[in-house]
């Protein structure tokens, strides 16, 4: 068990997708793991004890399991209309973004704003919580939008200059070794 494990989760899914019987295999083995892996990774948070990293191990499997049941089923099923909100397909946009902003964001509003000094403006240590998340994921998503507006999308529009593979009948007509040495009809 170590921290690479949402990686090698990962890997293994996109292994087994392209693999020609596709996830079946693991469909029927989410049914057992989702609840095990929610179960003690609850209880894993609650308790506030590490296990041996256990919990960096089964938070990565539910989701992996989730991840399962969407591509399997079917885009009415209540799980896959959720994942397809407007909201989340949006957040999906800036994810990146916001992972890479986060980081350099919460010291720089640290000075001036923090858990401790939320929970003592407000009285209760879970609105402090509360309130920070709020204002951090604004600020974080604030700095994504940004980004994307001032460089991101512009950026993307260069991608047309650099194509990264040729249309079929390229390919093919390409795809044909050319002889070093042209053939003395050719020559004629």
């Amino acid at each position: 068990l170590f921290r690479c494990d949402a990686l090698l989760i990962g890997a293994i899914l996109a292994l087994q997708i392209r693999s020609p019987r596709g996830l079946a295999p693991i469909q029927r083995w989410t049914l057992a793991v989702f609840p095990v892996c929610l179960a003690i990774g609850l209880a894993a948070s609650i308790v506030d004890k590490r296990l041996y990293t256990l919990p960096h191990t089964l938070w990565p499997l539910l989701w992996a399991c989730v991840l399962v049941w969407l591509l399997q089923g079917r885009e009415t099923q209540r799980l896959a209309r959720f994942f397809n909100l407007s909201v989340l397909r949006k957040l999906g946009k800036f994810s990146y973004a916001m992972y890479v902003f986060q980081s350099p964001l919460i010291p720089i509003v640290g000075v001036v704003c923090s858990v401790p000094i939320l929970s003592s403006l407000t009285g209760n240590e879970i609105v402090g919580n509360l309130v920070y998340m709020s204002l951090m994921f604004g600020l974080t998503y604030g700095a994504a939008l940004l980004s994307w507006h001032l460089l991101e999308k512009h950026c993307l529009k260069l991608k047309d200059w650099f194509p990264t593979h040729q249309p079929a009948a390229e390919r093919s007509m390409h795809s044909v070794p050319q002889p070093a040495v042209r053939s003395l009809t050719e020559l004629a």
